[in-house]
């Protein structure tokens, strides 16, 4: 009796040790979306508009948020651009190539920090084209 409590002691302790080398386990992490992909463009716009005085009005969970805007998009879902009509994924280029928030008043100083470069412009660019052939695809 006692070699059979020494014994599945030492088969424990033999498989706690095995567990603390392996340590817990992790599920593998979901592949990042392919470099250009329509994913990653909608990331990358998303991460810009958020960087941009954008976010006042188009996340949900702040005070400053305006139900009219909430309406057009919404930052804070993962999926923030399907509420828009094409006609406002082009305006959207449009705003953030003038340098003008909708929101900024003259003279503000918050027009420079709304302009987007021309890299942004571009990668603006092929997001818009992705999300209309997206678009295109799923009315077929």
């Amino acid at each position: 009796m006692a070699a059979m409590r020494i014994l599945l002691a030492a088969a424990a302790t033999c498989l706690a040790a095995i567990a603390l080398a392996w340590g817990p386990y992790v599920p593998p992490p979901s592949p990042a979306p392919a470099f250009g992909s329509h994913a990653e463009l909608r990331q990358q716009v998303r991460e810009m508009l958020l960087a941009r005085p954008c976010r006042e009005c188009h996340l949900s969970y702040l005070k400053t948020a305006k139900p009219g805007a909430l309406r057009v998009f919404d930052l804070a879902k993962e999926d923030w651009p399907s509420t828009m009509a094409d006609r406002q994924l082009h305006s959207m280029r449009g705003r953030l190539s003038s340098g003008m928030s909708p929101t900024a008043e003259k003279g503000s100083g918050e027009a420079k920090e709304f302009d987007a470069g021309a890299g942004d412009l571009d990668t603006v660019d092929r997001f818009i084209q992705a999300e209309l052939a997206a678009r295109a695809g799923r009315r077929k």
